[in-house]
């Protein structure tokens, strides 16, 4: 079982790594193509990092809510839900957030282990976790509201690139301190120790991040054209405010210990730099289908790990 959850965990981490970290390294490659190594090499780096210098808040508050008593054939039943979820919904084309799956399946697993649940944290983490992509959409407003000064327009490139270089290292340090900290939660349940031990493991951190950029790599070019057209026509100027605005949400969570999707976030975040255009520069279309997504892969995820949980006893 231990080698079972230890293949069924670096799955995990893959998985994410398409389908979380595609995204957000696709953000500073639609004006930085040619430093397409830069973004993954920030990410590969400070995944680990942050949480080994103890921001692992996260990833505890994942671990509370882990029934333990299930031990490593629970853990399975969790992990390979979510995979379960994300790998349908990726079939059918239609992007939708890791974090909600791994919630709803923490929640069934303690269901059927007739564990208490924290309803205060559960509540906590649902709430947020539907108002992220509302609070990303307002920033992303406005802050689109305030275009950056641009000298002239010579140096309109170069005043964007300076503007990343504090935008998206926010963006990756905001995606490490919260949604991130899955990766970190997998090492724990594959160490069978707390994350707070399995924090201070930098070799495992270093390898489940190479994972995780491995599987983002594999998603770039998918995440590109989301991220370009999935949601709106998006300018230089408009990602820009992008990233500013999904860091500024994630890392709200994170001072709470909330896990956040950066999907999710990122996804409010285009839409409000959007609907500054114009609301008819959006593709509704795909903002429904993503938002119909989200709203079952919760509860879906909750009742297979339930019933995967009963059939293990």
């Amino acid at each position: 079982m231990d080698i079972l959850l230890g293949i069924v965990c670096a799955a995990f981490v893959f998985v994410s790594g398409r389908n979380d970290g595609a995204p957000l390294v696709a953000v500073p490659l639609q004006t930085l193509r040619r430093y397409w190594w830069i973004p993954i090499s920030l990410l590969w780096i400070l995944l680990p990092i942050l949480p080994f210098c103890g921001f692992w808040a996260v990833a505890g508050s994942l671990q509370h809510m882990f029934s333990q008593s299930t031990g490593a054939f629970g853990a399975v039943v969790v992990i390979g839900t979510v995979l379960m979820v994300v790998g349908f919904a990726t079939l059918q084309s239609i992007p939708t957030s890791i974090t909600l799956s791994l919630v709803g399946a923490l929640a069934g697993t303690n269901i059927a282990t007739n564990q208490p649940l924290d309803s205060p944290l559960l509540v906590k983490v649902i709430s947020l976790g539907l108002a992220a992509p509302l609070i990303a959409a307002l920033l992303g407003w406005l802050l689109s509201r305030v275009p950056p000064a641009l000298p002239h327009i010579g140096a309109t490139h170069r005043t964007l690139a300076a503007y990343r270089t504090l935008t998206f290292p926010s963006l990756v340090a905001a995606y490490a301190l919260n949604d991130g900290q899955k990766v970190l939660f997998c090492v724990a349940l594959v160490m069978g120790n707390t994350v707070e031990e399995a924090s201070s493991q930098a070799g495992l951190l270093f390898i489940a991040s190479t994972i995780f950029c491995l599987g983002a790599l594999t998603g770039l070019r998918r995440s590109g054209r989301f991220v370009r057209h999935g949601i709106t026509a998006a300018t230089p100027t408009r990602l820009l405010w992008t990233e500013a605005a999904t860091a500024a949400t994630v890392i709200g969570g994170s001072v709470a210990g909330i896990p956040l999707s950066m999907t999710q976030s990122l996804t409010g975040a285009l839409l409000g730099t959007g609907i500054a255009r114009s609301t008819k520069a959006i593709y509704w279309r795909s903002i429904s289908r993503i938002g119909i997504a989200w709203l079952w892969t919760m509860p879906v995820s909750a009742l297979l790990a339930y019933g995967g949980t009963l059939l293990g006893k």
